[in-house]
C-alpha cells in the first residue's frame, strides 16, 4: 500500500533504513540483498515506464523497423521492454527479428539480460555504465569507421550525451523514443507486479517521501539508493536530502553532485554492488551500534 510506513513495519525500525527509487516489480532482489545485511530498505518508485502510444508509437515502430542498421543501442531495460512491446503489437515482429544482424550495445548488465532474454546477441557493456561509457569505448568495440548507421533507443525525457557524440563523430544517428516516465503507478506499466515475486518492502507516495525525508529519529532516511538523475532531482525536490546517496552511474553520481549531495557512485548496477555500497558507505557495523545503543 502506498503511504506512511505503520506500526507493522517498525519491528524493523532500529535498522538503517535505505530509501530505494524503484517499483517493487523492479526491487525485490535489491531489497533482499539489504534486507540480509540488515537495512530496512524502503521504496519511493516516484515514477514507473510504460510504452508510448498513439502517434509516438507509429512513429516509434516506423523507425525500429526502419533498418537494417549497423548498430543499435539501448540504454536501459526498460528501453529493452518498451521496443519489444511496441514492435510485437504493431509489426508482429520480434526484436530479434529486426535486429538480427546489428551490433546491439547495452548500459548495463540488467539492459544487457534483458536484451539477451529477448533473444539478441549483444556486445559486452561498457565499463562505465553510462552514455558517456559508450562513447569512450565507441571506437574500441565498434571500430573506427565513420558513418555508421546507428539506432539509439530511449525513453522520454533522455539525455542527449550519447546521440549528440554520436553524430559529432560522423555517425548518421536516429532516435526511438519507446516509453515514458509517468507518475507510479503507471496504468500500463512494462512489468506487471507479480504478488509472489513483488518486493515486501513499504511502497511510499509522494507525499509521505516528502515526509519521509524531513523526519526525525526511528523514522529518519539514512541513505538514498538513486537510479537515475531524473528522480534524485525529483527527491530533492520534494524535500531535503540530508543523507548519503548511493548512485547508479556516472550521470546520476553528476546531477546529485550538482545539487550539492553526498553522492558515491556504486561500482556496478547489481543489487550486490548497491547493498555493498550502501554498507561501506554507511560504515554498517558502527551505524548498527548507533542504532541500538
Amino acid at each position: 500500500m502506498t503511504g506512511q510506513v505503520d506500526a507493522a513495519d517498525r519491528e524493523v525500525a532500529a535498522a538503517p533504513r535505505v530509501l530505494v527509487t524503484r517499483t517493487p516489480a523492479r526491487s525485490a532482489e535489491l531489497v533482499e540483498g539489504l534486507t540480509s545485511q540488515g537495512f530496512a530498505p524502503v521504496l519511493s518508485p516516484l515514477s514507473e515506464a510504460q510504452a508510448v502510444s498513439g502517434r509516438a508509437g507509429s512513429d516509434a515502430v516506423g523507425l525500429l523497423s526502419g533498418g537494417p542498421y549497423d548498430v543499435v543501442t539501448f540504454t536501459s531495460a526498460n528501453g529493452v521492454w518498451a521496443a519489444d512491446v511496441l514492435a510485437r503489437e504493431h509489426s508482429a515482429r520480434s526484436l530479434g527479428e529486426l535486429f538480427g544482424h546489428a551490433r546491439v550495445w547495452c548500459v548495463g548488465e540488467a539492459t544487457r539480460a534483458a536484451a539477451m532474454n529477448l533473444g539478441l546477441t549483444v556486445q559486452n557493456p561498457p565499463r562505465e555504465n553510462s552514455a558517456a561509457g559508450m562513447l569512450e569505448e565507441w571506437t574500441r568495440v565498434m571500430g573506427e569507421g565513420p558513418g555508421q548507421s546507428v539506432l539509439c533507443v530511449h525513453g522520454e525525457p533522455a539525455r542527449t550525451e550519447l546521440v549528440d557524440g554520436l553524430r559529432d563523430r560522423g555517425h548518421r544517428v536516429r532516435e526511438a523514443t519507446v516509453y515514458e516516465q509517468v507518475p507510479f503507478p503507471a496504468s500500463r506499466p512494462l512489468i506487471e507486479t507479480e504478488t509472489e515475486r513483488a518486493s515486501p518492502a513499504p511502497v511510499l507516495g509522494r507525499e509521505a517521501t516528502s515526509t519521509c525525508l524531513r523526519a526525525e529519529g526511528v523514522d529518519a532516511i539514512d541513505a538514498v539508493v538513486a537510479t537515475s538523475p531524473r528522480l534524485i532531482q525529483t527527491l530533492a525536490d520534494l524535500g531535503p536530502v540530508r543523507v548519503p546517496v548511493i548512485c547508479i552511474g556516472r550521470t546520476t553520481e553528476r546531477a546529485a553532485r550538482e545539487l550539492g549531495l553526498d553522492a558515491t557512485r556504486s561500482p556496478g548496477t547489481s543489487a550486490a554492488h548497491l547493498t555493498d555500497t550502501v554498507s561501506r558507505v554507511l560504515g554498517y557495523d558502527e551505524h548498527r551500534t548507533t542504532h541500538t545503543s
